[in-house]
């Protein structure tokens, strides 16, 4: 009977295999897709963030502090457990080895039960090499699950993102038009003020024409005259002032009769 001979088990990597779908950046997605499917996009990202069921906010402490030093101690034991495995595999391969070698020296006295390990631990290599196999592949589809996954997050994020490019672009040109508006507005109550002011002159000085109308009859004479008041000349002074005092002599001299 030929010796038990153990079948190679493959290195074993952990390796990360990359879908083959990538998310396109802003400028290959405007460039690749059309207007109506980017508004589409757009417009899904928008209702489904919409809901309550969408948001999922972390505080502070956890995003800058927690959740770091988590995916720090995460990637440090994944590499511990990947060189643990990779040395419990290697111990187990040489096991294996050890017990087909002294089963084959069994062997040669005849001995049923020699054979009988031998074809187990065989059976037993068939078994390991194929759970490596199986170990790698769940390894890989997980990690394909999980870029999947980021991949369809970072869709609606950038979905989001666009729309928010948006909704500032759409800000800033409203803001834009409202401060040009504004001053627009400012210039034209400076010239309502302007012409409101010499409306006012205006109608002073229709009211002075009224007046003067008003005052005139039919042949273009004032009814009214206008009464000033002139000054007494001097001589006119003197003249009542010489008056009085012949009235005051008069009134002094004692009449005959008394």
């Amino acid at each position: 009977m030929p010796p038990s001979t153990l079948i190679t088990a493959p290195p074993i990597k952990f390796e990360t295999t990359q879908v083959e779908w990538k998310g396109l950046p802003l400028d290959s997605a405007l460039w690749t897709l059309d207007s109506h499917e980017l508004q589409t996009i757009v417009s899904r990202a928008i209702r489904s963030s919409a809901q309550e069921s969408f948001i999922r906010l972390l505080s502070l402490t956890q995003l800058d502090e927690t959740l770091p030093a988590e995916l720090e101690r995460l990637n440090f034991l994944k590499a511990s457990i990947q060189s643990r495995y990779r040395f419990h595999v290697q111990r187990r391969t040489m096991f294996l080895h050890a017990l087909v070698s002294s089963t084959t020296a069994s062997a040669s006295q005849k001995d049923g039960s020699a054979d009988l390990v031998g074809k187990l631990a065989t059976q037993l290599s068939e078994t390991k090499v194929e759970c490596d196999r199986l170990a790698q592949e769940l390894a890989s589809v997980a990690d394909q699950i999980t870029q999947v996954t980021r991949l369809i997050d970072n869709h609606w994020a950038s979905a989001l993102a666009i729309a928010l490019r948006k909704l500032n672009g759409s800000y800033g040109k409203c803001t834009s038009e409202l401060i040009e508006a504004k001053a627009k507005l400012d210039l034209l109550q400076e010239e309502l003020n302007e012409t409101w002011s010499e409306a006012e002159k205006l109608a002073e000085e229709m009211d002075g024409l009224t007046r003067d109308l008003d005052d005139m009859d039919e042949t273009g004479v004032y009814l009214k005259a206008a009464v000033f008041t002139l000054p007494i000349p001097a001589s006119q002074d003197a003249v009542a002032a010489s008056g009085k005092l012949i009235d005051l002599k008069h009134s002094g001299v004692p009449s005959n009769s008394s």
